[in-house]
C-alpha cells in the first residue's frame, strides 16, 4: 500500500473513530425517528395535513429523520470497517 493511501486510510479511520458506536437503544430510537420522518414525508406529498402549523410539524419530523439517518450511518461506519477487515486478504 502506498504511503499516500496509508495516510488517507489513517485519516479516515481517525475520523470515524470520533463517532460513538450505537447501542441497541440508540438504533431503536433513530429507526423510530426515521420511520416517523418517512410517514411525515408521505403525508406532505399527499397534502394530508390540516393547516400550516401541521405542515411545519411534518417538516420538523422530516428534518429530524434526516439527522437520525446521518447519526445512524456515522455510528455504524466503524462496524463496516470491522466487517470489511474480516474479508481482507
Amino acid at each position: 500500500m502506498s504511503r499516500a493511501m496509508t495516510d488517507t486510510l489513517t485519516l479516515y479511520l481517525d475520523e470515524i473513530g470520533k463517532h460513538p458506536l450505537l447501542t441497541k437503544q440508540d438504533e431503536t430510537r433513530l429507526s423510530d425517528q426515521i420511520r416517523k420522518g418517512q410517514e411525515a414525508s408521505a403525508q406532505m406529498e399527499t397534502g394530508a395535513y390540516r393547516d400550516l402549523a401541521e405542515l411545519e410539524k411534518l417538516e420538523r419530523l422530516v428534518k429530524k429523520a434526516d439527522r437520525a439517518k446521518e447519526k445512524f450511518i456515522l455510528g455504524n461506519l466503524r462496524l463496516v470497517v470491522s466487517v470489511a477487515k474480516k474479508y481482507q486478504g
